[in-house]
């Protein structure tokens, strides 16, 4: 083999040779070649307010920013992605009556890319000049910049920057500090497609207009208004549900789409012409090739080509797929788009640089935050974006979807294709034309009902980088996989049935998680996954043979390993059973960056492993089903701990003092309990009757000063809340469902009334279903 590719590598570079002297002896000149330009059309001004519709709460607050007198200047920005409706929105405002009379001076600048200082301050003169300056023709910057510090002095101006892309600070801020010298309620209106642009000009978040996609009802009615304009009344017949549904779900919030679509239809007669056009894929119809897609192919031309093949990569999913931010980056890198080969940290750095990027410029939205912090976990793509990636990959990306068995096997694959993605709710083999696809890189087979894979269904897909399989009811993986060389991102998760791999994935290039003499991987082959990054569950744990076997899997040198769940097995009364969960727990050991742990059917009594106290970065804590455990561990002496739920732990009679990490004694150094903690619930804590509390006068303890909310549900026999949450700043009280009877009538008691009464931080307290208080404000009516 290595003989073969040794002849190739000779016949290419023969090859350059010969075309190295052609070049010489035709004299052809070598050249660079250009970047992508797309035409970029000037703004004005002027716009057609009817077709301004669904933005009367944006431009509600925008005109309080404009006329608020603040004493300094805003630079106020309107951010969104192409064709929202952002310069259209901006040329509203500009022309609206109370803007018109509370400027003394408005200015429009199209700025467009890229961001010419001297233009624009041109431009600016122009429009503030009161008198003959020569200074107003000169192609110097510091000039210009005198002219207009010199002719605004005093002038209450607006304004309006529109399609701003890249400005520096050199460019910009001299700019900014020219237009300074008028008057101080003064405004400065930004469009731009890139949140990082907004920041760089000096904006706050509270100063920034995000515009997002337009209701169904907004858009029809816009489609409505240019489709049917100075027709006859009849003719909005074909106006029916069905249609509107249709257009809806095409133009998915977008006004330039609605637009653009309601120019289309404006000439189709019938019915039938109507319903072809709206059945069309986009990219087929060549006036959203024109407008829509031109639009959004500035946002594109303005990403480095590294982004850009991140972006494109996206289009091997399906419309309103949720994606996993970090099983995203994974298959980029799977694919080699993050160039930075045996250093999968830095890779991960640079995927979420990449991913903010794109986020920055509009082209992933709905997002899913993390409960701990604003990390977004999930996104969506929006559907005229997914249009706009096909349209740029369609003879690379593929999506299959299968609507009628039997159908996908005479179906035909482009062998062109590099990244195909079959989707199936029928229990049918492949179609044979995936077997041409030489240089498929990615295959995503997403079917609840996947047959068994013949052995050598990947023996002719050698290159093939990104293989997900997941969710398919898989019993077997085919032999076959072992040579897939190339193959850097396997994710066989969520087949349940799924029980071993065959003896070819050895050599594969992935990490090598190793197994036993069965073909069976076991716990402690865990210690051979050395990069093992972001988040492990661990089911069955009832099937390790001992602590050996956990220590073995060497999670205490998995740094990059931030969420954890391990998962028992309930066995009731099993004293034997109960020794040996204890042995396992302790013998796992965790890295100290682990941030997240769960802990499910646990069957010892001692829930407090040697390792856990140590976890000094553990943001989230949750204990499921631990039925013998009777006392609770001194949790409060997790520093960073933000979230903790524990539920069915039906041994606890009293949660005490030890549970805040306080000892019996008297402090004698300062104590602060919990000193993170946000969130805190107790559910189906069946025995559960005393939560003890501290002395007040004790000025040495701190207790959860950090909470903002409790939730308390289904601990029938639990009496009174300790008084130590007066002092915290919770702000939501909810006793769940009607299993805590005794808590509900302790509310109605002197001491439950004084406890209400001392808490009067609490915004929003409901029991049972019903608001004791709500926003504030004391009600007794059903929620």
């Amino acid at each position: 083999m290595r003989h073969d590719i040794a002849k190739r590598i000779k016949e290419i570079n023969e090859r350059l040779t010969s075309i190295a002297i052609l070049r010489n002896d035709y004299n052809f000149q070598s050249t660079v070649r250009g970047t992508e330009q797309v035409e970029r059309s000037k703004t004005t001004s002027f716009v057609d307010v009817s077709t301004i519709i669904g933005r009367d709460e944006e431009k509600n607050k925008i005109l309080s920013m404009l006329k608020s007198e603040s004493g300094h200047q805003l630079v106020i920005p309107i951010v969104g992605m192409g064709g929202l409706g952002k310069t259209a929105f901006a040329q509203s405002v500009y022309h609206d009556q109370n803007v018109t009379t509370h400027f003394h001076q408005r200015i429009w600048v199209c700025v467009s890319d890229p961001f010419e200082e001297i233009k624009i301050a041109q431009a600016i003169i122009e429009k503030v000049l009161k008198q003959v300056d020569p200074r107003k023709d000169s192609d110097k910057f510091q000039t210009l910049l005198e002219c207009i510090s010199d002719n605004i002095v005093g002038i209450k101006f607006l304004l309006v920057l529109d399609d701003v892309w890249n400005p520096t600070d050199p460019k910009w801020g001299p700019l900014k500090a020219a237009l300074q010298k008028g008057d101080a309620n003064s405004r400065i209106l930004v469009t731009t497609r890139n949140n990082t642009v907004a920041i760089m000009m000096g904006a706050t978040n509270d100063h920034m207009i995000n515009l997002n996609k337009l209701s169904d009802r907004h858009c029809l009615d816009l489609f409505h208004r240019i489709a049917f304009f100075d027709k006859d009344k009849d003719e909005s017949k074909l106006f029916d549900e069905d249609i509107k549904n249709k257009i809806a779900k095409k133009v998915d919030g977008l006004p330039l789409a609605a637009k653009t679509l309601a120019s289309l239809m404006r000439y189709k007669k019938t019915r039938k012409e109507w319903v072809a056009v709206l059945e069309s894929k986009m990219w087929e119809l060549e006036e959203v090739e024109q407008q829509v897609f031109k639009s959004l192919l500035l946002s594109y031309y303005d990403l480095t080509p590294a982004v850009r093949q991140c972006l494109l990569f996206c289009a091997v999913f399906p419309k309103d797929y949720e994606f996993h931010i970090n099983e995203l980056i994974e298959c980029w890198m799977s694919q080699e788009y993050l160039s930075m080969k045996g250093d999968k940290e830095k890779e991960r750095m640079i995927g979420q640089r990449y991913f903010d990027n794109l986020v920055m410029r509009s082209f992933f939205q709905d997002f899913v935050k993390g409960r701990m912090d604003d990390d977004i976990i999930y996104c969506k793509m929006h559907d005229i974006v997914h249009d706009f990636v096909q349209f740029l990959t369609k003879n690379e990306c593929f999506i299959m979807e299968v609507v009628e068995s039997g159908k996908e096997k005479n179906m035909v694959v482009d062998n062109k294709v590099r990244h195909l993605n079959i989707m199936s709710t029928y229990n049918d083999s492949f179609p044979v034309s995936i077997y041409n696809c030489k240089g498929l890189r990615t295959l995503l087979i997403s079917t609840s009902k996947l047959p068994p894979l013949p052995s050598d269904s990947f023996s002719k897909l050698k290159s093939i980088r990104t293989l997900k399989l997941n969710k398919n009811s898989i019993k077997e993986v085919p032999e076959s996989i072992g040579g897939l060389v190339h193959l850097r991102y396997l994710d066989l998760s969520l087949n349940w049935e799924l029980k071993e791999l065959p003896d070819s994935v050895d050599y594969l290039c992935v990490q090598d998680g190793g197994k036993d003499d069965e073909g069976i991987f076991r716990l402690g082959d865990l210690g051979n996954l050395e990069q093992l990054q972001g988040s492990l569950c661990i089911l069955n744990l009832n099937s390790a043979k001992d602590g050996s076997e956990a220590k073995n899997a060497d999670l205490v040198n998995k740094k990059n390993l931030l969420r954890l769940t391990l998962h028992f097995r309930y066995f009731s009364g099993d004293a034997e059973r109960a020794d040996k969960d204890e042995e396992i727990l302790n013998g796992f050991q965790v890295h100290t960056n682990l941030e997240s742990l769960a802990i499910w059917n646990y069957n010892s009594t001692n829930l407090c492993p040697s390792w856990m106290m140590s976890c000094h970065n553990l943001r989230r804590l949750e204990f499921y089903l631990v039925p013998f455990c009777g006392v609770l561990a001194p949790l409060g002496k997790l520093p960073s701990l933000e979230y903790l739920k524990i539920s069915s732990m039906r041994s606890v009679k009293k949660v005490g003092v030890e549970f805040l990490g306080i000892t019996g004694e008297t402090p004698q150094t300062l104590i602060n309990s919990f000193p993170k903690l946000k969130e805190l619930r107790f559910h189906f804590m069946e025995e559960w009757e005393e939560w003890e509390g501290v002395e007040e006068e004790d000025s040495k303890i701190t207790i959860m000063p950090s909470l903002l909310k409790l939730e308390i549900g289904y601990c029938e026999r639990l009496k009174a809340l300790p008084n130590f949450l007066w002092k915290t700043p919770l702000r939501e009280l909810i006793i769940v469902g009607r299993d805590c009877p005794i808590l509900a009538q302790w509310f109605e008691t002197r001491c439950g009334m004084e406890w209400l009464k001392n808490a009067s931080q609490v915004q929003n307290i409901k029991i049972q279903g019903k608001f004791v208080k709500k926003d504030g404000v004391g009600m007794l009516e059903e929620d």
